[in-house]
């Protein structure tokens, strides 16, 4: 009876070790990045931006985190998937801080209403999963003179960093933000400098960065990396991290280091 209910306890355990960070991560990170995450099935880019293709190549931490774009493999593309997916839509709640009361007043329409509650509605336009296939992934860096000269920017960071890898597929969209509020609806807001300016503020606050403007503006908000990182002949396979299943993947990498060990020793 005390084996089983120590059993019991282990299984109990072993079941929080893996869902727990995944549904920690799930109720913890920004609506937007839970979107990337459960709709499009893709890690975060924080904050969204411009650039960084499918091919580029990236220092990423235990975590799954990027560290810092190594080199941008854009000019090098020639042949990539394009496929559009699902429209969507974000709502985020926010605190309009007394700066941007004091700012903004006239646009945030807070005369007599600022006790109103205010949400940002983030629509995710026009999407398009941009994808490279197993062999232009590897082509690019072997035989593209950007490819040559990425190669020498992964020497320099292979040995500094836990692990360098490639991407394959982005997620691109435009975004158009909406402002609900409860007293006064949908404020409707021109895309003038002073909009964009309030759009930019707000897109801080819940995360987005500064690249966002009220509509428009093609960025990229999602990526997926190839299984493996990068490594030097002869050293031990390390599985990519992700930002949802890194802890699973630190225990596929832990037993594939023993198993390394093992057969070099027998």
């Amino acid at each position: 009876m005390l084996k089983f209910k120590k059993a019991v306890i282990l299984s109990i355990l072993a079941i929080l070790l893996v869902l727990a960070p995944p549904i920690y991560s799930y109720f913890s990170t920004a609506s937007w990045e839970g979107v990337i995450q459960n709709v499009y099935r893709l890690d975060p880019m924080r904050p969204p931006r411009s650039g960084y293709g499918p091919g580029s190549v990236y220092s990423i931490d235990f975590f799954g985190n990027i560290v810092r774009q190594v080199c941008n493999m854009d000019n090098s593309i020639t042949v990539m998937q394009k496929s559009k997916t699902v429209e969507t839509n974000v709502v985020s709640n926010f605190i309009i801080s007394l700066g941007l009361k004091s700012k903004f007043s006239k646009l945030l329409k807070l005369d007599g209403k600022s006790n109103s509650e205010r949400k940002v509605n983030i629509s995710i336009k026009e999407p398009y999963f941009f994808e490279l296939d197993a062999v232009n992934t590897s082509r690019i860096l072997d035989s593209t003179p950007d490819g040559k000269n990425c190669m020498k920017e992964i020497e320099k960071y292979i040995d500094k960093t836990f692990c360098i890898v490639q991407s394959f597929k982005v997620l691109r969209a435009s975004t158009k933000f909406d402002i609900i509020d409860s007293a006064n609806g949908v404020i409707v807001l021109d895309d003038t400098d002073e909009s964009n300016n309030l759009f930019q503020n707000i897109s801080l606050e819940i995360g987005l960065g500064n690249n966002i403007k009220s509509s428009g503006n093609s960025l990229l908000f999602g990526y997926e990396m190839q299984k493996r990182c990068i490594r030097r002949e002869g050293q031990t396979t390390i599985f990519t991290p992700n930002t949802r299943w890194w802890h699973m993947i630190a225990i596929v990498n832990g037993l594939y280091w023993i198993k390394e060990r093992i057969s070099q020793t027998f």
